[in-house]
């Protein structure tokens, strides 16, 4: 297929050892409704069965354009991919994901109808290794509830996204090779000063994932959560707060939700902190402030129900009073608040049956 010298769009796609998805990857890819692109390919360490596969693929379409290079991470692959790509927008994508056919056109549509923002995703469908749905992320749509949540975590699907080439071009570099594993995260941070974001709510993109993700997953976890560390760090500081070791270790478990760690003790804390940051936003108004509560009370929500879920009826039921008492619970939404309510009946059911036993067996 012929294209035209300067493309709309350039697709960045890196590759290491995705030998038995890349085929569909690259077919999802050329088959775009939107045809005016050019792929992008930093492959990484090929196998000889690699190397003659993406090779046919260039000799059939000249819009694809291949670089072999040693092993040097994924990082490092994304910004030469940038570096090369010549279009106006640059569309992330992974070796082993799956495009739906019209994930271009909805993207750079939306992109030339909407010229104030500058980076766009969308939800995901996740599949197996063999192409089975498995489950959907819904991830926030408006500029106003995604920089927000971005506060706590990275609510923007990586391979989903398709970033302005400008908005590259202002920044220091793309992807920062000392957040590794949290690049992606960082890179959103630096464009909340420049632009704005958006989610598409269609899942335009089929996440892969793999027998041994979760392994993979707990491999890299402890370098991701040092990386987050220092971005929460950085977002803490810019809305006036300091924080010491002990609080951004604690802020990581409000963000997480680790519930082996949600005693009452870490929420009489979450309730103190979170009520700091909302009025330190105030302050500075780095957010905006009605979906910054909002964001800032689904925290207090989520935390709260997983301690009363993985506590006993006693302390379970001193967890929900201590979410009601909080002035943050009245932002969280009334769902939320039934929820809670619910599960403190559930919690009560075999207190009243415990007293209605030891009082018949006392009479």
């Amino acid at each position: 297929m012929q294209i035209n010298q300067i493309p709309v769009a350039s697709v960045v796609m890196p590759v290491y050892g995705t030998e038995g998805f890349v085929q569909e990857s690259m077919d999802s890819i050329l088959n775009q409704s939107f045809a005016d692109f050019e792929l992008i390919i930093i492959c990484d360490e090929p196998s000889e069965n690699l190397k003659i596969i993406l090779n046919n693929y260039q000799l059939k379409d000249n819009r694809i354009r291949v670089t072999y290079r040693s092993e040097r991470g994924l990082i490092s692959a994304l910004n030469q991919g940038y570096e090369f790509a010549k279009g106006k927008y640059i569309i992330r994508m992974d070796a082993d994901d799956i495009c739906t056919k019209d994930r271009f056109s909805k993207q750079i549509n939306y992109m030339e109808q909407h010229p104030e923002i500058g980076v766009l995703g969308s939800n995901i469908e996740h599949i197996d290794e063999k192409g089975n749905f498995i489950g959907k992320t819904n991830l926030p749509q408006s500029d106003e509830q995604i920089r927000c949540e971005l506060f706590f975590q990275n609510v923007i699907a990586h391979p989903t996204i398709l970033i302005r080439k400008s908005i590259i071009e202002k920044l220091i570099g793309p992807y920062d090779a000392s957040f590794t594993h949290a690049e992606d995260y960082e890179l959103w941070t630096r464009c909340m000063e420049i632009t704005k974001f958006s989610n598409l709510p269609q899942a335009l993109l089929y996440y892969r994932l793999h027998s041994n993700s979760n392994r993979v997953s707990v491999q890299f976890r402890s370098e991701q959560i040092l990386q987050d560390k220092r971005i929460h760090g950085k977002l803490l500081n810019k809305i006036g707060i300091l924080p010491t070791d002990n609080e951004i270790q604690l802020h990581e478990i409000i963000c997480s939700g680790t519930r082996h760690v949600l005693n009452k003790e870490t929420i009489i804390f979450a309730d103190k902190w979170l009520n700091n940051i909302k009025h330190s936003n105030l302050r500075t108004l780095v957010y905006p402030p009605h979906f910054f509560s909002i964001s800032i009370a689904t925290r207090w929500y989520r935390i709260c129900q997983l301690g009363i879920l993985y506590s006993n009826s006693y302390f379970g039921i001193q967890k929900v009073i201590l979410f009601f008492k909080s002035p943050l619970s009245k932002n969280t939404r009334l769902l939320h608040r039934r929820i809670v309510l619910l599960t403190c009946l559930a919690l009560i059911k075999p207190m009243f049956r415990l007293f209605k036993r030891i009082s018949f067996n006392t009479t």
